[in-house]
């Protein structure tokens, strides 16, 4: 189930990459959205998304499309793409080598189909439901770490610097030790196969998601989403329960 799917999802980042690696390091005709300094868009942010959408809904005219640079198309379909062009666009601005392209499809909702290409760290994550997930061509397994004392992950809060600000101070004396990737993509593809044995955030959107949670399900994690407190912890799902109760009990 999803093969066809799965298989446009690959062909459609492959594609994209030509124009992420082209514009890898460049500020070409940067600007910021929504009027907050922090949140950048590029050309090639428009460029890949729209690209990309012309070829998806060539594909499968009937599915819908959610963006995080043109908005949605035909969002109440049963099969949705869920798409951002760079994930992690400061990084790539910058020339740093933590961003992606994250393409996922929701089926009432749902992920159930995910491809993640992060071409400067050598990584292409792919899943299907109920088909497994992989990097470069071999399965992949998130850790077994079931403490948070014994946990190394990493936190990312986007534009939320209050969330920082609380988070981080909290965490810091509870984990082994965490990392800021940068892209919320990557950190959870980073749990699924095993380096990470979790991702925290709070403000990521559907398009950040959509593709790592079915890549993150098919290999053993879990994407637990709280709204009280609000929290999205990407672990296994021992180690996501532990970190849930710690967040409950925060001050």
């Amino acid at each position: 189930m999803y093969e066809k799917e799965l298989k446009t999802a690959i062909e459609a980042v492959k594609k994209a990459e030509k124009t992420f690696r082209k514009y890898h390091g460049t500020k070409t005709k940067v600007e910021v959205k929504e009027g907050d300094f922090r949140n950048l868009v590029s050309f090639a942010d428009k460029k890949i998304e729209r690209e990309t959408k012309s070829f998806l809904l060539k594909r499968f005219p009937n599915y819908g499309f959610i963006g995080e640079e043109y908005g949605n198309t035909n969002i109440k379909a049963e099969f949705v793409w869920a798409y951002d062009p760079i994930d992690g666009t400061t990084n790539y601005l910058q020339g740093l080598p933590d961003c992606a392209i994250s393409l996922g499809l929701l089926r009432n909702g749902k992920p159930v189909v995910g491809a993640v290409s992060a071409p400067f760290v050598n990584r292409f994550y792919i899943a299907r439901k109920g088909g497994g997930a992989k990097l470069n061509g071999r399965a992949i397994k998130v850790s077994g770490t079931k403490s948070v004392s014994e946990a190394f992950g990493s936190l990312g809060w986007g534009r939320d610097i209050n969330f920082a600000i609380d988070t981080i101070p909290f965490l810091l004396p509870l984990t082994r030790k965490f990392r800021v990737p940068g892209s919320a993509a990557l950190g959870i593809g980073y749990v699924a196969e095993g380096v990470y044995d979790f991702f925290i955030d709070r403000t990521m959107k559907i398009w950040d998601y959509a593709a790592g949670q079915i890549i993150l399900e098919e290999s053993g994690g879990m994407l637990l989403i709280s709204d009280k407190p609000d929290i999205k912890i990407c672990a296994n799902p021992t180690l996501a329960s532990n970190f849930l109760k710690l967040f409950k009990k925060q001050k």
